[in-house]
């Protein structure tokens, strides 16, 4: 699992998601990527910017018209496509999860009216259980990680969650915007 952290302003963190999904897709005409984010905006921005868009699924909710139930099936839906892509036959797959702390912040907020306990990244230990070398596929995850300030009252949650992604992770790229000014100069 590779992580990309950065402020949400930090554009090179979106534009190196978007180049590694354009190389990925154009090693292999089999490959499939699936970018899952809380944003109608970032799904269909990100879908124009990959030109081999029939190896590319989207899935997105807009959090300005949806419930916090549908924001968190955004996540589920696109691990129930993994598993439909890997029954197909598919062997090389590349995940994209954005709005990670959004995301988080809604998991828990549904686990909370449901008066269920509530464990963070759940849907990243799913992603991170489905992720490396098997007999029948090999899955990469790209986790795209907003660690700007979300306030005092989350900030405890945003720390625990940092540092469990931390844990999981392989690899972890950390944007800031001054790094965001010289990294866009060697993107596509």
């Amino acid at each position: 699992m590779v992580v990309f952290k950065g402020s949400s302003i930090a554009s090179g963190k979106i534009l190196a998601a978007q180049g590694a999904v354009q190389s990925f897709l154009e090693e292999n005409d089999n490959n499939k990527a699936i970018y899952i984010s809380l944003s109608n905006k970032s799904g269909s921005s990100f879908m124009n910017s990959i030109t081999n868009k029939s190896q590319l699924s989207v899935i997105t909710s807009d959090h300005s018209n949806t419930n916090e139930v549908e924001q968190f099936l955004t996540p589920i839906i696109g691990l129930k496509l993994i598993e439909e892509l890997i029954s197909q036959g598919s062997q090389n797959l590349l995940i994209v999860l954005d709005d990670v702390m959004q995301h988080h912040f809604m998991e828990k907020a549904v686990f909370e009216k449901a008066n269920q306990p509530f464990s963070p990244v759940n849907i990243i230990n799913e992603l991170y259980q489905r992720s490396g070398i098997f007999d029948q596929y090999e899955m990469t995850t790209l986790v795209m990680l907003d660690n700007a300030n979300v306030g005092e009252q989350f900030l405890i949650d945003q720390i625990n969650l940092e540092k469990s992604i931390d844990s999981l992770a392989d690899h972890i790229v950390n944007f800031t915007t001054e790094e965001s000014k010289l990294t866009q100069k060697y993107l596509p």
